[in-house]
């Protein structure tokens, strides 16, 4: 019985090249496969910085030694901060899940060439260069 995980595509070359990118971007949001696909590291959020009492009053350690209006501030501030976090983890999630269903979906032969400590930018040029360089071969 086969594995109802396993990847109904594997990359082997040329000739599923089109059928593996159209199998990749089924498995993940819109956004984030075309970003991939294009190349767009502008796609990419930045992880937010935590907002900083002493940004409000370089006096201050605390936000119960903030005056009122300074901790309306800090509390938008914060909620923001909130907000882009949540965002952040959610795209690193999901760039964490394109990396396995794509290094899932190629055979070995191709697999070698993709190295963890590239990003998946990365990982999809080095996946173009080889592919098309088969073509050039054949």
């Amino acid at each position: 019985m086969s594995d109802p995980s396993a990847p109904s595509v594997i990359l082997t070359g040329i000739t599923d090249w089109l059928e593996w990118q159209d199998y990749i971007g089924k498995k993940l949001e819109l956004a984030t496969w075309a970003a991939i696909k294009t190349n767009d590291k502008a796609f990419i959020i930045v992880e937010p910085n935590r907002p900083q009492i002493s940004a409000f009053n370089s006096t201050d350690s605390s936000a119960a030694e903030l005056p009122e209006h300074q901790v309306n501030s800090y509390s938008l501030a914060w909620t923001i901060y909130l907000e882009g976090l949540d965002l952040y983890v959610k795209q690193q999630k999901q760039l964490m899940r394109a990396r396995d269903i794509i290094y899932s979906s190629v055979d070995s032969r191709l697999a070698r060439y993709l190295h963890w400590d590239h990003d998946i930018f990365q990982w999809m040029k080095t996946l173009t260069d080889a592919v098309l360089a088969e073509r050039q071969k054949s």
